[in-house]
């Protein structure tokens, strides 16, 4: 097993130029919200697609935080890279608990009763998340749904960024669709994982105290740098009402 840093394209080259021939398969999150919301740079994914594909090396996505979060098709479809496997979860059973993992036609018939590879699990396929599952995707396809959610990241992550300004804490918000990271004194862009690990812990315990004193929640990791988000029922008005609870909060820590 080989670790490497997100984003840098120069050590994948040099991996697969080392390993290549022992490598089965490079894992990654297509965005990288386990950090908060990491976007990958183009020159990243496409050295990580033309290295797979000249090694034959499977490439998999972790998709179980980035599906359905920025487009029907997830992360794969908004990035225009189709993986060779992928995982979901979260999103996909629409409230209900559900998991999914799938990929191209070759590998997947490998399984059995088709073929030759074992795949077996208490709880699989059971009807009620499936359909929930299915009617969740459904949703996820009617006209205007991502607009909706465009609409209220835009508002939400802007106006984040604002009441930071406004009260001189330094704090940087990156987000995608439904789902956004907070990194307090952070300046500038975050990139990988190195990155976030100059946000401020102690600041970030110190804001959820305060939000949540003001009735609104975020997620925790310890006041580490993690993901946030909001679901399709949130409104404008929803957004608005929790900037201004949260500009209450902010200015505790001013």
């Amino acid at each position: 097993m080989v670790l490497l840093p997100y984003n840098r394209p120069d050590l994948l080259e040099e991996t697969f130029n080392q390993h290549g021939d022992q490598l089965a398969a490079a894992i990654l999150e297509p965005v990288y919200y386990n950090a908060g919301c990491v976007l990958p740079t183009e020159d990243f994914l496409a050295t990580l697609f033309c290295l797979t594909r000249e090694h034959g090396v499977l490439l998999i996505f972790d998709e179980v935080l980035s599906a359905f979060r920025m487009a029907p098709g997830g992360a794969q479809e908004f990035l225009g890279v189709t993986p060779d496997l992928c995982t979901l979860g979260k999103a996909v059973g629409g409230g209900f608990p559900l998991s999914v993992f799938g990929g191209k036609a070759h590998i997947m018939e490998r399984l059995m009763p088709t073929g030759d590879c074992q795949h077996s699990g208490t709880y699989n396929g059971h009807p009620v998340p499936v359909a929930a599952g299915l009617a969740a995707v459904s949703a996820y396809r009617e006209p205007g749904f991502y607009d909706h959610i465009n609409a209220v990241a835009d508002r939400l992550y802007q106006g984040l960024t604002e009441v930071f300004e406004r009260h001189g804490v330094a704090a940087r918000v990156q987000g995608l669709g439904a789902r956004f990271g907070i990194y307090f004194g952070v300046s500038g862009k975050v990139r990988n994982y190195r990155d976030t690990v100059k946000h401020h812990r102690e600041k970030m315990l110190s804001f959820i105290a305060a939000a949540i004193s003001k009735g609104v929640y975020f997620h925790d990791y310890g006041g580490a740098a993690c993901h946030h988000g909001f679901c399709a029922a949130m409104s404008l008005a929803d957004a608005d009402e929790a900037l201004n609870r949260l500009d209450d909060a902010v200015r505790q820590l001013s």
